[in-house]
């Protein structure tokens, strides 16, 4: 998965991205999940989308990057509703221990992210709600 190898390639180097990337493969659960037509698949990349969005926003301490992991995070809600909100307390410790800015302006970023993350999951419901059924 290139998003995997891309993320434990930043945070820890080429070669634990290797070693990352041939556990996963022969992890037989992900075989088990990830040859059917449940949403497994979309959750599990939408998670990973997420951290790796929430570690480039902790790194440089910007607002869009921090957004983008919430709309990953909104988008996990549609394949797997209060299951996608669980990384939620860990993606907000990084960006809150990490980023190089200050309290106040960490504090709003998240706020933002939290707003954009409930707009992106509430979307579905609300558009299955307004659409008049036949």
């Amino acid at each position: 998965m290139p998003v995997l190898h891309r993320r434990v390639s930043r945070w820890a180097g080429p070669h634990a991205a290797l070693i990352a990337d041939a556990a996963y493969l022969v992890t037989p659960v992900a075989v088990g999940l990830f040859r059917t037509a449940m949403e497994d698949p979309a959750f599990t990349l939408c998670v990973l989308l997420a951290a790796e969005a929430t570690q480039r926003a902790a790194a440089g301490g910007r607002l869009r990057p921090q957004v983008v992991a919430g709309v990953w995070v909104g988008v996990g809600f549609q394949a797997k509703m209060l299951e996608a909100w669980a990384v939620l307390p860990a993606l907000a410790l990084v960006h809150l221990v990490s980023a190089p800015i200050t309290l106040r302006k960490r504090l709003t970023h998240l706020a933002v992210s939290a707003v954009v993350m409930t707009a992106v999951s509430a979307s579905w419901m609300l558009a299955v709600t307004l659409v008049p059924g036949r």
